[in-house]
């Protein structure tokens, strides 16, 4: 016996098949498509703290705020990288690249770079995309 159902998904991040076909005596099959994410849908909360950076600029070394930062970078659960996680610093030992991206991120801080914090969230999302889709 074979049943036809369609599939509805309230989830812009994802692109269904219209129908999904499922045959009783065996699995349901059900191809998923993702969209490419944006810097926003991977790290929503970093990047409004990032669009904050962008306006008001880099806070005053050793300020209230810039400790705030720091620590924030510094920990791998609530940095940016962590963020993408589920703010889970399981990624240091699953990925080598999202460790990698996350010291860069914490670099970019440092030496006050903006530049370097757009090139950094560039290789991000596209490391994002590529493997963790």
């Amino acid at each position: 016996m074979l049943y036809v159902f369609k599939v509805v998904s309230y989830n812009p991040n994802l692109i269904l098949n219209n129908i999904c076909l499922f045959n009783i005596s065996e699995s349901l099959y059900q191809e998923i498509k993702l969209k490419n994410q944006t810097f926003e849908d991977i790290a929503p909360s970093w990047a409004n703290k990032i669009k904050l950076l962008q306006q008001e600029g880099f806070p005053f070394p050793l300020s209230l705020a810039w400790w705030k930062w720091y620590f924030e970078l510094d920990s791998p659960s609530k940095c940016i990288v962590g963020e993408a996680h589920g703010f889970s610093s399981q990624y240091e030992k699953e990925c080598k690249k999202c460790d990698e991206l996350g010291w860069e991120f914490g670099h970019s801080f440092l030496v006050r770079s903006m530049k370097e914090l757009q090139g950094n969230m560039e290789k991000f999302v596209k490391h994002w995309n590529e493997k963790h889709i």
